[in-house]
């Protein structure tokens, strides 16, 4: 479920029965927000209580965390992980919220998060 939270696709973020006079796009972005970050609690949770073994099924999760804290610019130019995310605009809260997400999950894979640090240090350059 946090994987198509995370990619914008849950029911909730794509419901095509809501009418666009039920909520307004602020509404909508707090819901979208509030959702996004639920998920990287989760994930940050399971990388604490599983340590280590996250390390593997932390990759499907990168890319989908990462859209959040990295620029369009950077997805544009280098096109490793998200292409369909290209330019996307997010939230300053957004941001920050992967960002603290991120280092929680780092401190739950404690050395086994060193397979990612190449990906993880230009994510945080760009």
């Amino acid at each position: 479920m946090c994987m198509k939270i995370l990619s914008g696709k849950s029911l909730a973020q794509v419901d095509p029965d809501q009418e666009e006079e039920e909520a307004s796009a602020e509404e909508l972005a707090e819901m979208d927000s509030f959702l996004i970050g639920a998920c990287e609690d989760v994930i940050s949770a399971l990388a604490s209580a599983l340590g280590g073994d996250f390390a593997k099924p932390f990759s499907q999760f990168l890319p989908l965390i990462s859209q959040y804290y990295v620029s369009g610019r950077w997805l544009s130019q280098f096109r490793i992980f998200i292409n369909h995310f290209q330019g996307a605009k997010r939230a300053p809260a957004d941001r920050s919220s992967a960002i603290g997400s991120f280092g929680e999950i780092i401190t739950g894979l404690k050395g086994s998060i060193t397979e990612y640090t190449p990906v993880s240090i230009l994510h945080f350059l760009y």
